[in-house]
């Protein structure tokens, strides 16, 4: 999962670099470029050499995780050689181009169910808004996960349903034992420190600034929890790092929901037949955004 996440990011940096070597062929290299050209080429450089380790992890994998992992690399390989090619002619016109930007707010907007580059941080929550208002929220993906997950209908109902009353741990324990870790969360403690550390680890080397990521920690967390997770991110390299421990403000953008996320009743609001994702009314219809199933027309 790191090796396809840092993939992606390789390849969004990669076409970056390679537009602002276009760029800069009409438009000119960023200032003082010339007084920069060989750190700026030995950073494109770093680059392609991380890229090109991770890429023969993968080379003679059968897996077809590994597989897809491999041809993402491959294709950001041949772009970062195109974009140092015309680097070398034109320079860049940006000496940076990526960095990952708080997403939080901006996330829920575009209906992702977690963000930035954070692990899920409870499968019901609250989040604060800006302006003081209070999104309560279910984690989208639980149920189609158990219908893929082969679990039958009606103990998807009834762990729905305990969802909705926000009884979390009731829910969960229609989930069996072997499973538990589809579904782990920043805020239950099944995800670890170095987890959150590691993943941006394996970010950081194809992003040119730096990550907007907190490290959520239990509300028993210790000062030497908070000190290991500090000393762990200088060790892997990373630009910049925050940590929040659970509870520790009287109020906090984020916080493990204990009530009813929804206002309506289920009935009013069905889930899709086909593969149990939230329907969306339409006229007298309810249309599934995930399968484009209709049900419910009167």
């Amino acid at each position: 999962a790191r090796d396809f996440a840092a993939s992606i990011s390789a390849v969004m940096t990669a076409v970056a670099y390679k537009t602002s070597a276009e760029m800069a062929e009409q438009l000119g290299a960023f200032n003082r470029y010339k007084y920069n050209a060989a750190s700026m080429g030995a950073v494109i450089k770093q680059h392609i050499d991380v890229l090109q380790d991770k890429l023969n992890k993968h080379k003679n994998s059968t897996a077809i995780e590994s597989r897809w992992v491999f041809e993402l690399q491959e294709m950001a390989i041949t772009i970062w050689k195109k974009a140092e090619n015309l680097g070398n002619k034109f320079g860049y016109r940006n000496a940076q181009v990526t960095v990952v930007a708080p997403t939080g707010t901006i996330g829920l907007l575009m209906d992702c169910d977690t963000l930035g580059i954070e692990p899920e941080f409870s499968l019901l929550k609250e989040k604060k808004l800006a302006g003081g208002e209070i999104r309560k929220i279910m984690n989208r993906q639980v149920i189609p996960a158990l219908h893929r997950l082969n679990y039958p209908a009606e103990q998807i109902q009834q762990f729905h349903q305990l969802m909705i009353d926000g009884n979390i741990d009731a829910a969960l324990s229609y989930i069996n034992e072997k499973d538990r870790s589809v579904f782990a969360t920043a805020a239950d403690g099944s995800i670890s420190i170095n987890a959150h550390l590691e993943m941006m680890a394996a970010l950081q080397p194809f992003i040119s600034g730096a990550i907007s990521k907190t490290v959520n920690l239990k509300q028993d967390a210790t000062v030497d929890d908070i000190q290991r997770c500090f000393y762990t991110a200088w060790k892997l390299g990373l630009k910049s790092i925050s940590v929040y421990r659970d509870g520790c403000k009287a109020s906090q953008p984020l916080n493990s929901s204990t009530k009813s996320i929804l206002t309506t009743s289920l009935p009013d609001k069905p889930l899709c037949n086909e593969c149990g994702f939230y329907t969306i009314r339409q006229g007298s219809c309810f249309h599934c955004p995930n399968c484009g199933n209709v049900i419910g027309c009167s």
